[in-house]
Parts: structure tokens; C-alpha cells; sequence
């Protein structure tokens, strides 16, 4: 399974944007992007809600089934 990272950077190459045009797109800044990327740093939901949804992605919480 891939990580929302991994599912990130896999969408910025597929569209073609470089982290400074989807930072900018996404109201972030690159540098932001750019660590959060390289696993060193943390977006906020709303950040990373706003990030996903210009690369045409939505993030989706479901509920497991419970183990019995």
C-alpha cells in the first residue's frame, strides 16, 4: 500500500506541475511542500486537503470493521 506521499509525488510527475507551481496552486510554500515530501515535516488537514484537491485527489476517512 502506498503512503499519501508516495501517492503525492506519483501525481505531481503524472500532471506535469513542479512543487513550486502545486505549492503555489495549493496556497503553500514550496519549501513546505518540499519537506513535507522528503518525510521531514507535516501538513495540517486543511493544507494537505488543499494540496490533494489540486492534484484532482480528496482525502477519504473510513471506519474499519472490527476484528472479532
Amino acid at each position: 500500500m502506498s503512503t499519501i506521499r508516495q501517492t503525492i509525488a506519483t501525481e505531481i510527475k503524472r500532471a506535469g506541475h513542479t512543487q513550486t507551481e502545486l505549492a503555489e496552486l495549493a496556497g503553500i510554500s514550496q519549501a513546505a511542500l518540499s519537506r513535507y515530501l522528503a518525510n521531514k515535516h507535516d501538513l495540517r488537514t486543511a493544507r494537505l486537503s488543499r494540496l490533494l484537491a489540486v492534484l484532482g485527489l480528496r482525502l477519504e476517512v473510513k471506519r474499519r470493521k472490527r476484528r472479532r
